[in-house]
């Protein structure tokens, strides 16, 4: 698991950018990750700092990510 700070620090970039999909893509990028460049609405999944999200398309799925990333360093912050 990622250190809840850099999670933390992730999230906030991406809730702060202008466009998630192209900032998530990128960091996974660079990260040595893959990204599959669809242009239609199928299911999606985003791998990140060993957290994933879902959606059909890459926006609904960074979206669920986001969500995913906050409630695991929730968990983290009472354990």
């Amino acid at each position: 698991m990622a250190h809840t700070g850099e999670l933390q620090q992730v999230v906030e970039h991406l809730r702060s950018a202008t466009d998630r999909v192209s900032e998530m893509r990128r960091l996974v990028l660079e990260s040595g990750g893959a990204w599959p460049d669809h242009e239609h609405d199928v299911l999606f999944e985003v791998c990140f700092l060993s957290i994933a999200g879902l959606g059909f398309g890459a926006k609904p799925a960074v979206k669920n990510w986001i969500v995913n990333a906050e409630r695991q360093f929730s968990i983290d912050m009472v354990a």
